[in-house]
C-alpha cells in the first residue's frame, strides 16, 4: 500500500538536494503526526496520542525526562516514540536506552520504543531477550524504500509485530539456528504485511481498526432541463 500522494510528496520534498532543513518541531508537524494518523490513530485525541510527556524513573539517569509521543492502542500505551529532526542519526545508544527506560517507567510498560526522524522508524524491544541497548532494535523502516513495513506500528499490524518480536527472541536463544530462524521470522512478516495490505481499501486503516468505508457514490445527474426553467452556466475557471 502506498504513501499517500501529499505525504509522499512531501517527505520527497524535503529530502531532496537543497531541500529546506527541518528542525525537530517541523519534523513532527510536518512528517511524524501525518505518517501517525495514517496509521489510524487520532492525532487530535488526547488519549490515543499525547505529546511530551513527563517520564520520571526510578532514580536518576536518561529515563527521566519527557517522551515527544505516547502512543495508545485499545486504551493502553502502545508505543514510545522519541522524535528527531530529519535526517538526524538514530543510532546514539543512549537515546536508545532513554525510549526504552521510557517504556519501563511507565505504567503500562509499552513493549515498544521508537526512534524516528520522520522518514526512517527504529523499532526497539523492550522485552528483547538479548542485554545490549542497540541489540534490543528488531526492525527498520525506511518509508522511501519500504513504506508497507510501517504498518506494523498500527493497530491492526500489532499482532504481526508481536509475532515477529517472539519469534526473533526465540532465535536469539538458540545460536545455533539463529540465522536461519531470522531469516524465517523476516519472511513471515513480509507475507504477514502483505496479507494485511490486501484486506485494506485505498483509503488505508481506520481509527477502530475496521476497513474505511467505500467512497460514497458520485452524485445523481441533474435532471434534464424541461423547458420551463432558465438554463445557468458557470464558469469555474
Amino acid at each position: 500500500m502506498p504513501l499517500p500522494p501529499d505525504l509522499k510528496a512531501r517527505i520527497q520534498r524535503y529530502t531532496a538536494v537543497g531541500a529546506p532543513t527541518l528542525n525537530e518541531t517541523d519534523t513532527q508537524r510536518v512528517i511524524i503526526e501525518p505518517v501517525l494518523a495514517w496509521l489510524g490513530f487520532d492525532i487530535y485525541d488526547v488519549d490515543e496520542v499525547r505529546e511530551q510527556v513527563s517520564i520520571q524513573a526510578a532514580g536518576r539517569g536518561p529515563g527521566e525526562g519527557k517522551v515527544d509521543y505516547i502512543v495508545a492502542a485499545r486504551g493502553r500505551a502502545h508505543l514510545m516514540i522519541d522524535a528527531k529532526r530529519l535526517g538526524a542519526s538514530l543510532s546514539d545508544p543512549l537515546k536508545v536506552q532513554q525510549v526504552l527506560t521510557y517504556c519501563n517507567a511507565h505504567p503500562h510498560r509499552p513493549r515498544w520504543g521508537v526512534l524516528t526522524d520522520g522518514v526512517r522508524w527504529e523499532i526497539h524491544d523492550h522485552e528483547a531477550a538479548e542485554v545490549g541497548t542497540l541489540d534490543r532494535r528488531i526492525h527498520q523502516i525506511d518509508l522511501l524504500l519500504r513504506a508497507d513495513d510501517i504498518l506494523v506500528l498500527s493497530p491492526r499490524g500489532a499482532p504481526l509485530l508481536k509475532k515477529f518480536a517472539d519469534d526473533l527472541n526465540d532465535a536469539r536463544r538458540n545460536p545455533a539456528l539463529r540465522t536461519r530462524l531470522e531469516r524465517i521470522a523476516r519472511i513471515e512478516l513480509d507475507e504477514g504485511v502483505g496479507a494485511l495490505i490486501a484486506t485494506l481499501p485505498r483509503g488505508g486503516e481506520q481509527r477502530d481498526g475496521e476497513l474505511a468505508p467505500p467512497l460514497p457514490p458520485p452524485p445523481p445527474p441533474p435532471p434534464a432541463n424541461s423547458g420551463n426553467e432558465a438554463c445557468h452556466s458557470y464558469d469555474l475557471a
